[in-house]
């Protein structure tokens, strides 16, 4: 049963799409922040 569990976990998993890969660029983050904070739109 655990088997059948873990199956239906990992294909909802897929359809989350890809992650994100913005996680150690951080100028980027720092680039988008002031953005938001000056209401620019992502």
């Amino acid at each position: 049963m655990p088997e059948i569990a873990q199956g239906v976990y990992d294909e909802i998993a897929t359809a989350k799409g890809p992650k994100l890969k913005i996680g150690k660029d951080f100028d980027m983050v720092d680039y988008i922040e002031e953005k938001i904070e000056k209401k620019y739109s992502p």
